[in-house]
């Protein structure tokens, strides 16, 4: 059995896009990139008159997602510092302060 070949973009109707199919399109890693490029697609589709101006006026108004970007680089967690230099395990160089850690 053959499985069916996945459309491409010679396949699909564009100048039958229309304002529901481009506002539902959320996908959050990539949405503005897709937006931009079905916002050219239905310009072209407008100039060739295949799709009319108030559908692409529309279309052109959809709104990219604004999001937030973590900064460059990762989140090292520091071990915490311990809270005296006398409860630094034995094999640890010694002290910094001149007291002695005798209990």
């Amino acid at each position: 059995m053959i499985a069916p070949r996945a459309p491409s973009a010679y396949d699909i109707p564009w100048g039958a896009l229309r304002y529901p199919h481009v506002a539902a399109i959320r996908a959050p890693a990539t949405v503005n990139k897709v937006l931009s490029a079905l916002r050219g697609v239905a310009r072209e589709a407008m100039r060739l008159g295949q799709l009319d101006a108030g559908e692409y006026t529309k279309i052109a108004d959809v709104e990219g997602l604004r999001g937030t970007r973590l900064p460059a680089g990762r989140h090292v967690e520091m071990p915490e510092p311990p809270s005296s230099p006398c409860s630094a395990s034995p094999a640890s160089a010694a002290p910094s302060s001149p007291r002695s850690c005798t209990t």
